[in-house]
C-alpha cells in the first residue's frame, strides 16, 4: 500500500498544481476529476494501512484516533479556505493548496514499516477486487448521511452572509472540529464495548438536527450550537461508519471495505452540493437545509432495516470490579 500511496498523492500534488494554467472550463473540470480521482486512492491507501494496524476488536477507538486528522481537515480547510480566500484572493489559496498536496506527498515517502499486504493473483477486472458487497448495505446509508454537510461546507458562508452574520461560518467549522476532536476518541470505545448502534443512532440523529439549526439560525448563537451538534453528528458517523465497514469485513478485503464505504461517502459529497443547488435556488437556505435535514433523517429508517435491526446493541458492556474478598 505504501508505493500506492506515494504514487496518489504525488499525482493529485500534480493534479493540483494544474489549477494555474485551467484557462477553460473543460480543463478546469478535468483538473477537478483528476483531483478528486488520485485523492480517493489516497484515502484508500491510508485506511487499509490503518486498517491492517488496529488491533482486532479495537476498530471503533482505532478507526477514531485515526480519523480524527480527518476531522480537523475536513473543519479546518473550509475556515482556512475561506479566510485565505477572503484576505488574498484565489491565487493564494491555490498555492497553499498545492504546497499542503506536496507536503502529503513528502510524508508519505517518509512512512516507514508499513503493514504488509496480502497480495491475490487472478483476473484484475473483478467486481470482488474493487467492491466488498458485505459493507454495501452500511455504505448506502453513507451515501446519505454526508449529503448535508456537503452542503454547509458549500453554502453556509452565503447563508451567513445572507443573515448578516459574516464570520459565523467560520466559526461553525471551528466549533464543530473541536467537538469531532474531543467527542471521537470517547464514541469509539462506545462503538468497541456497547456495539455499532449505540453510536451510529445518535451520530445520524445529530447530524439532522443539526441541518434544522442551520436553517432557523437567526443569529451567531445558533450557528455556533448547530456547528457543536454537526461536530457530534457527522464527525463520529463518519468514524464509527469506517469502524463498521471494516469490521464487517475481514483482513484480506479491508481495502476493498474502506473503498466501498468511501465511494458513497465521497459521491455524497461531490453531488450534493450541485443537486441541492438547485433547491437553494427554488426555496431559498433555509428551505434547501430543511429539505436536507429531513433526508439525513431518514437515514434512521434505512440503517435500522439494513444493519441495525440484526446486530442490537450489547446488554452487558461495563464490566462490574469484582467484590473485595472474592477469588
Amino acid at each position: 500500500m505504501k508505493p500506492m500511496l506515494c504514487l496518489c498523492t504525488l499525482l493529485y500534488t500534480l493534479a493540483a498544481a494544474m489549477v494555474f494554467v485551467a484557462d477553460g472550463y473543460a480543463l478546469f473540470c478535468a483538473q477537478r476529476f483528476a483531483f478528486g480521482f488520485f485523492v480517493g486512492g489516497a484515502c484508500t491507501a491510508t485506511g487499509t494501512i490503518m486498517a491492517c494496524s488496529v488491533p482486532p476488536g479495537q476498530q471503533g477507538l482505532g478507526v477514531s484516533i485515526f480519523s480524527l486528522s480527518t476531522a480537523l481537515g475536513l473543519a479546518l480547510g473550509p475556515f482556512f479556505g475561506i479566510w485565505l480566500e477572503e484576505q488574498y484572493g484565489f491565487f493564494v489559496l491555490n498555492v497553499d493548496v498545492t504546497l499542503l498536496c506536496a507536503a502529503s506527498f513528502v510524508l508519505s515517502l517518509l512512512l516507514k514499516n508499513p503493514p504488509k499486504q496480502t497480495i491475490r493473483h487472478g483476473a484484475f477486472f473483478r467486481l470482488s477486487n474493487f467492491i466488498d458487497m458485505r459493507v454495501a448495505k452500511i455504505s448506502l446509508v453513507a451515501l446519505i448521511v454526508p449529503l448535508g454537510y456537503a452542503c454547509l461546507s458549500a453554502y453556509i458562508a452565503m447563508l451567513c452572509e445572507e443573515r448578516g452574520m459574516d464570520t459565523a461560518a467560520g466559526m461553525f467549522f471551528m466549533i464543530s472540529a473541536g467537538t469531532t476532536i474531543l467527542s471521537r476518541p470517547f464514541a469509539g470505545r462506545l462503538f468497541d464495548v456497547a456495539g455499532e448502534n449505540s453510536v451510529i443512532y445518535p451520530s445520524i440523529a445529530a447530524a439532522g438536527i443539526a441541518l434544522f439549526l442551520v436553517a432557523a439560525a437567526d443569529s451567531p448563537w445558533l450557528i455556533a450550537l448547530a456547528g457543536f451538534v454537526q461536530g457530534a453528528g457527522l464527525g463520529n458517523f463518519q468514524s464509527s461508519g469506517q469502524a463498521l465497514a471494516l469490521k464487517l469485513s475481514d483482513r484480506e478485503h479491508f481495502a476493498q471495505a474502506t473503498s466501498t464505504f468511501f465511494i458513497c461517502w465521497d459521491a455524497a459529497l461531490g453531488a450534493a452540493p450541485y443537486v441541492f443547488g438547485l433547491a437553494a435556488a427554488a426555496w431559498g437556505f433555509g428551505g434547501m437545509f430543511c429539505l436536507l435535514g429531513g433526508i439525513v433523517l431518514s437515514a434512521l429508517p434505512v440503517y435500522y432495516s439494513l444493519h441495525g435491526r440484526s446486530h442490537p446493541s450489547k446488554k452487558r458492556w461495563w464490566r462490574p470490579r469484582p467484590e473485595r474478598g472474592a477469588n
